[in-house]
């Protein structure tokens, strides 16, 4: 059916202003005149006129009780061909019309502003603004000056009536997009909002105010009002439907149903707490809804099993169904019908195979002799796990028996039980139509968050603005992939209030979040603070502490991580994705290390994998998981577990060619799908991939003196030997890493020295002297044109290390002891000074 035309048509909008004030005040004097003569008739004594009173009385009262009640709701289930705007107005809203109607006929002015003004006095619509964390006194002194603008402007009242229907227009649509049933103060300032009014969308856009905001935020204000007078409800549910004491239905209006005594024995009925309003408050989730119902209305196959990740909604889908059975908005096919989970526990419980057996077929009887039964299998895969004999599941038994008699049904599972338990057996599949359950949206997470908040605050005395609710759902999203939206948000405010309350604070604000967020990932999600920001400015100086030389690739990092802090880097792909090339032992595993540790909190952030463990196509599955999803995967795991974080792929050319199409989809797009179907995003990863390619071609070119820029370019065009175009064309960088000269040897056999004599100092209290001679010395044992500073390492573990360690270990140190390295005939020995 086609939406009905609209129209807006007020009679008191067709009278001077003077008619319209003689209206208001006789109506008033009617109803005080009313309330005399009642109380005249009730102390007159006589019968019939306190008969008479009690009726005036009634109608009075009805008049006070709907004061602000309009004369038709939004969606009251009336088929007309037209509405009139006008019936869906409370006298609230429309006395502020009239009011902003005539003073701007009087005196002129912005209309729309003025309105604007008028509703920024209403006691909601200020908690709406500190919601938002905006002081409304700055919002009142800026409307006022763009009034102060405007107040030249005449109005003609054909012109005014034009905008007063805009405006009602506007208002009506947002309500009805709200679902809410009538077009009150908060929904004439969502109507202001979506206008494309200049002043007023100049006026909000001095305070940040998106228009899909407001409208979110007007639930809070809405259920505010409501719950005035009714008690907040501790569960979600409570929102739809008031709570009542669940009544267990049998029958059918038709009374054509058959009691189940079994199945209710073993099951649960949904309907039942659907229809005490326990049950079926739905956000999202439309298009699986749709498909649901399609499929349960199919007389020929209508078996659903609705698949998706722990806490996704599926059981809120399937609550929802049995909410519209209840309120009769559902096709013939499932009209009047009960909707029973199966609890497959107390189906087996106590019962031996024969009484297993007996059960099933008992429960599937009843459900068709019944007629009016859905059956609801939670958790499908538990059906197989279960076994009825050793050659029989409980699948094997319940499944067929539904299959044949037509059982309506839904079930449920997980990404990762359907693919281990119910994919293989081809009946499933067959006789399933499969429903992928998707994550809500960030706009619909936001929703619940907001009817979730006001339990929260009932619970726990705080108040939550909405820049919070908007922060907890963005940060889940980006950074909690353990569970879907809306749950993960919902856990990372409940964990930012209970911190908070724990300080004594009750204001939750988005930076609250925002900390709760970095405790737990580690993951520097606000603003750059001044320490952080210092760092950040001199992370070169910082790095070349323990990576000496190679300034283009430092530079490069150093540039990746400063967009990435400032805000300016793309959503989509992870911080940046390098290939350091070059030979051995010239930097490009100690500047991955280096970055770890200045960056990422320590080395240990950093998740290395030698790319020669994966040469063989099968070795892929053990960094993304098997097909079959039995194993999971190391990389996914680890970047599931630890987001933020520096990924290093050690002698990337060396990875079998599949593989580097793995690596090309998280180059691009920034995420993973692994074994089990879940998308782990790398977007706050650094990629280091390694390479030894042209290492030689790199000496012999700067042996040869030829500039490095270059030779960066000759080996950049030689890459295509070892990788793909496309793959190099999805690099943030290309980097080039020079061999190393005997001075930059020499310096990193200081820094080698030095982080021994830190280690000395804080375990045995001693200090180590050792002289330049000795240093240069090491530098040229350490020194080999084509492993670079490799053999460095294992110089000072022979000369240095090694025989501290004996000393060490015979008790030859004190506390306070000094040993000098000193060079003799050609060899480097220790000398112990042990103080007294």
């Amino acid at each position: 059916m086609n939406s009905p035309e609209t129209y807006y048509k007020d009679p008191r909008f067709e009278m001077t202003i003077i008619g319209r004030t003689v209206v208001r005040v006789f109506s008033s004097i009617v109803y005080i005149i009313l309330t005399a003569i009642a109380l005249i008739f009730i102390l007159s004594g006589i019968e019939w006129l306190s008969w008479s009173a009690a009726l005036i009385a009634l109608f009075l009262f009805e008049k006070l009780t709907r004061h602000n009640h309009s004369d038709r709701q939004i969606g009251d289930g009336k088929e007309v061909e037209r509405i009139n705007l006008a019936q869906y107005i409370t006298p609230r809203a429309n006395r502020l019309i009239y009011a902003v109607y005539d003073k701007s006929l009087l005196v002129g002015g912005n209309f729309f502003l003025q309105c604007f003004k008028n509703i920024i006095d209403e006691p909601e619509v200020r908690e709406l603004f500190e919601r938002l964390n905006i002081p409304i006194k700055e919002v009142e002194q800026k409307c006022e000056t763009y009034l102060k603008e405007t107040a030249s402007e005449k109005n003609e009242k054909e012109d005014l009536n034009a905008k007063v229907k805009r405006l009602v227009q506007a208002a009506f649509e947002s309500a009805r997009q709200d679902k809410s049933p009538t077009i009150d103060i908060s929904e004439l300032l969502s109507g202001l909002s979506v206008l494309e009014e200049s002043k007023i969308q100049r006026l909000l856009s001095i305070f940040n105010i998106e228009k899909e905001d407001i409208g979110k935020v007007i639930i809070f204000t809405r259920f505010r009002r409501k719950f005035q007078k009714i008690t907040v409800p501790h569960l979600l549910s409570g929102f739809r439907h008031h709570e009542h004491k669940i009544r267990h239905r049998i029958m059918n209006r038709a009374w054509t149903a058959r009691p189940t005594p079994t199945l209710d024995a073993v099951g649960r009925d949904i309907t039942d707490e659907a229809h005490a309003g326990r049950a079926g408050f739905l956000i999202g989730h439309e298009k699986e809804y749709r498909r649901l119902i399609d499929i349960l209305a199919n007389i020929e196959k209508p078996r659903a099993i609705l698949v998706g990740e722990p806490t996704i909604g599926k059981e809120t889908i399937v609550e929802h169904c049995a909410l519209e059975i209840v309120a009769d908005k559902i096709p013939q096919e499932l009209f009047d019908k009960r909707i029973v989970a199966l609890d497959i526990r107390r189906l087996v419980t106590g019962a031996n195979q024969d009484e297993i057996r007996k059960r099933v077929s008992v429960v599937c009887e009843e459900i068709v002799r019944a007629g009016n039964i859905v059956l609801y299998i939670p958790d499908m895969h538990n059906l197989v796990k279960i076994n009825v004999d050793t050659a029989l599941s409980l699948a094997d038994l319940l499944l067929p028996l539904i299959e044949e008699s037509r059982i309506q049904t839904i079930s449920t599972t997980t990404k990762e039980g359907y693919k281990e338990f119910l994919e293989q057996r081809t009946s499933i599949p067959s006789s399933f139509e499969m429903i992928e359950v998707e994550e809500i949206s960030e706009a619909d997470a936001i929703k619940i968050l907001i009817y979730q908040s006001l339990v929260i605050e009932k619970q726990y005395k705080c108040f939550i603005t909405y820049k919070a609710i908007k922060n907890a759902v963005a940060l889940a999203r980006r950074y909690e992939n353990d569970r879907p939206l809306p749950q993960s948000a919902i856990g990372l405010l409940l964990e930012t209030v209970t911190d908070l309350r724990n300080k004594d604070e009750y204001r939750v604000t988005a930076e609250a979040v925002a900390e709760t967020v970095e405790r737990r990932t580690g993951i520097p999600v606000s603003g750059t603070k001044e320490g952080e920001a210092r760092k950040l400015l001199n992370l070169e100086e910082q790095i070349h502490k323990s990576v000496i030389g190679q300034d283009e690739a430092v530079k490069a990092v150093a540039n990746a991580l400063r967009e990435y802090r400032s805000g300016l880097k793309g959503k989509d792909r992870p911080i940046a994705s390098f290939l350091f090339v070059g030979p051995t032992g010239v930097g490009k595993t100690e500047l991955a290390k280096a970055l770890a540790k200045n960056q990422f909190g320590s080395e240990e952030a950093m998740l290395r994998f030698d790319m020669t463990e994966y040469q063989e196509q099968k070795s892929i599955e053990r960094l993304i998981g098997s097909p079959d999803g039995k194993t999971t995967g190391l990389l996914t795991d680890a970047v599931r577990e630890r987001p933020y974080s520096l990924i290093l792929l050690d002698e990337f050319e060396k990875a079998n060619p599949e593989l580097v199409n793995v690596f090309l989809q998280v180059f691009d797009d920034g995420r993973l799908t692994d074994s089990h179907g879940r998308t782990i995003g790398f977007e706050n990863a650094i990629i280091i991939a390694t390479s030894n390619a042209h290492s030689e071609l790199i000496k012999t070119e700067i042996e040869r003196d030829i500039p490095m820029k270059d030779i960066t370019e000759k080996v950049k065009e030689r890459l295509t030997d070892y990788f793909r175009p496309e793959l190099l064309n999805r690099l943030s960088g290309i980097i080039v890493f020079k061999t190393l000269s005997r001075d930059e040897v020499k310096q990193i056999a200081k820094l080698a020295i030095v982080e021994i004599q830190e280690i000395l100092a804080l375990t045995q209290h001693a200090t180590l002297e050792v002289n330049d001679v000795v240093i240069e010395k090491i530098a040229g044992w350490g020194f080999d044109p084509v492993y670079g500073a490799r053999p460095l390492r294992r110089v000072v573990e022979e000369k240095i290390k090694n025989p501290l360690s004996e000393i060490i270990l015979k008790g030859q140190l004190r506390n306070g002891a000094k040993i000098n390295a000193e060079l003799r005939e050609e060899d480097i020995q220790l000398k112990i000074e042990n103080q007294d």
